[in-house]
């Protein structure tokens, strides 16, 4: 096992998953980092919380690789008393561990992955920005048919969903985390047929039912933490096993079901 300087790391990051790619509001990159920190052990995960930040402390890793940022905005000031988010930054700084952000860019980079997950054929990029995909279902299912097939394929158990339960399924959409804004004429006129994503809204929802298209909410995180193993794999062949790198196994999704 080898070792990389920060810097030297953070730009072949920069390389695999261009920086440039991700939406003009979102907020990647490296976040956090104290000094001389040299990175042999990396942990990957969804989201930074306590759980995962004492993991990282009590098993040595210099670096956390993050799908969702801990800072999104400019902060005006860090009360480590009183903030979470400034008790983070803290103990990330004290521990020298270091933070980095893959957040739109690695959606886009993988924008395919809950299609393929599906096995759906002739599959395309949704949108020209590099959003989702759509593609085709090797043989037409009822929803609630298609539905189960999902909730086997991304290992959970309850999912919110719209439209007829013997309502044909053809073509399907996908769109990991919060994909709300694209039902709209768009995704009617490629005769989409339903809509794999999260965090739908109550009145998106009506809309979609208006447009005729059906939505499958199965949550923020079953629709995105499938990346952090493709992210695993990619990162082991890129740096060639000089660095080692774990997928984080705690669960950060704080959403129960009843």
């Amino acid at each position: 096992m080898s070792y990389y300087d920060l810097k030297v790391f953070e730009k072949r990051i920069n390389k695999l998953f261009p920086y440039t790619t991700a939406e003009e509001w979102d907020n990647i990159g490296l976040q956090i980092a104290g000094d001389n920190i040299i990175i042999k052990k990396v942990l990957l995960t969804l989201d930074l919380n306590l759980q995962v930040l004492e993991y990282a402390k009590t098993h040595n890793f210099g670096l956390i690789i993050s799908h969702h940022p801990l800072i999104y905005k400019a902060i005006s000031n860090i009360i480590a008393y009183d903030d979470h988010k400034s008790y983070i930054i803290r103990e990330l700084l004290m521990a020298n561990i270091a933070f980095i952000v893959l957040h739109t860019n690695l959606d886009k980079y993988f924008y395919d992955l809950l299609s393929k997950k599906l096995n759906l054929k002739n599959i395309k990029a949704f949108s020209d920005e590099g959003w989702g995909s759509y593609g085709k279902l090797a043989h037409p299912v009822p929803l609630k048919k298609f539905i189960q097939e999902v909730k086997k394929k991304l290992h959970i158990r309850n999912v919110r969903y719209t439209g007829a339960d013997n309502k044909i399924i053809r073509s399907v959409a996908c769109i990991g985390g919060s994909g709300g804004v694209f039902i709209n004429k768009q995704l009617s006129q490629k005769k989409i047929d339903v809509l794999l994503t999260a965090d739908i809204k109550y009145h998106t929802a009506q809309m979609a039912d208006d447009l005729g298209i059906s939505v499958i909410d199965a949550g923020h995180y079953q629709t995105e933490n499938i990346m952090m193993d493709e992210l695993k794999n990619k990162l082991e062949k890129a740096f060639k096993n000089k660095v080692k790198f774990e997928k984080s196994s705690i669960k950060t999704d704080p959403i129960k079901y009843d």
